[in-house]
C-alpha cells in the first residue's frame, strides 16, 4: 500500500506532462487540415465559481503504528468561492495561459483516537492566491479559429495569504506552510461560437500539490498536501 501511495503524486505529474505534450502537438496538427482555419487571437478570461477541497486527510490511518480498530481520522470540506483572471500567450505556434486565481477553503479535521489519547476537531480555513501556467489545446474550431473546447495541462503555484485554524479537544501540534506547487488539469467549454467580442462558457480545474500541513498523524507521502476542484462560469474576451 505504501508504494502505491508514494507513486500518486509522481503519477499525476507524469499525466500532466503527457497532457501538455499531447496538447501542444494537437495545436500544431490543426494546421494540416485541408480546409484553411485561422488562429484566433489570444484571449483574456474572467472566471468566477466555487471551490472545494483543502488538505488531504489521513482517513485511512496510513503510516500510523500501534493503531486499533477504534481509532479514526475523518475530514469534511465545504464549498467556497473562487475567482480569477487569465491571459493566453502564443509562443512559437503554441498557446499558453497564465494569470491569477483567488480560492478559499473551509475544512474540518476530526480525531477520535483512544490509543493515542487524542480526541477533538480542527477547523481549518484559508485562502490562497495562485498562479497557474498551462499549455492549451483547442478543439472543434470554426473558420475564425474559435474553439468550443479548450483542454489545459500544466503547473500551479500557490501562496496562502490568510488562514484561521481553531482547535477543540486534545489534538497534535502541527506546521502549516504558505507555499505549495503541483500539476493542474482543466478544461473550458463554450456552447456557442461568439457573435461579438465576448463569449460565455464553463470551466473545470483540478489540482493535487505539495504538502502544506503536517502533524504526527500526517507524515506519509501525499498526506497534508493541497488538493482541490474548482468550477464555474468563464467570460472570454478578445
Amino acid at each position: 500500500m505504501k508504494e502505491k501511495t508514494k507513486a500518486r503524486p509522481w503519477l499525476m505529474i507524469a499525466m500532466a506532462v503527457l497532457l501538455i505534450t499531447w496538447s501542444c502537438s494537437g495545436i500544431g496538427s490543426t494546421r494540416k487540415n485541408k480546409r484553411p482555419v485561422l488562429e484566433a487571437p489570444p484571449a483574456v478570461s474572467f472566471l468566477a465559481g466555487v471551490s472545494t477541497g483543502g488538505l488531504v486527510e489521513n482517513n485511512s490511518l496510513e503510516g500510523i503504528k500501534n493503531i486499533s480498530g477504534v481509532d479514526a481520522i475523518s475530514g469534511a470540506t465545504r464549498i467556497r468561492f473562487s475567482a480569477g483572471v487569465h491571459k493566453e500567450i502564443r509562443y512559437k505556434g503554441l498557446m499558453f495561459e497564465s494569470g491569477i486565481d483567488y480560492l478559499a477553503f473551509d475544512q474540518t479535521l476530526a480525531w477520535d483516537m483512544p490509543s493515542f489519547s487524542r480526541k477533538g476537531k480542527r477547523d481549518v480555513r484559508f485562502s490562497q492566491w495562485r498562479m497557474p501556467v498551462t499549455c492549451n489545446a483547442r478543439f472543434f474550431k470554426n473558420r475564425e479559429g474559435e474553439a468550443r473546447l479548450i483542454v489545459k495541462g500544466g503547473i500551479s503555484v500557490g501562496y496562502t495569504a490568510l488562514k484561521s485554524i481553531a482547535d477543540s479537544g486534545t489534538l497534535p501540534e502541527y506546521t502549516f506552510n504558505r507555499w505549495d506547487y503541483g500539476p493542474t488539469l482543466g478544461l473550458m467549454y463554450f456552447p456557442f461560437f461568439p457573435a461579438q467580442d465576448f463569449r460565455l462558457g464553463v470551466f473545470l480545474d483540478v489540482y493535487r500539490g505539495s504538502r502544506i500541513y503536517k502533524d504526527a498523524f500526517h507524515r506519509g507521502e501525499g498526506l497534508g498536501g493541497q488538493s482541490y476542484l474548482k468550477l464555474g462560469i468563464v467570460i472570454q474576451s478578445r
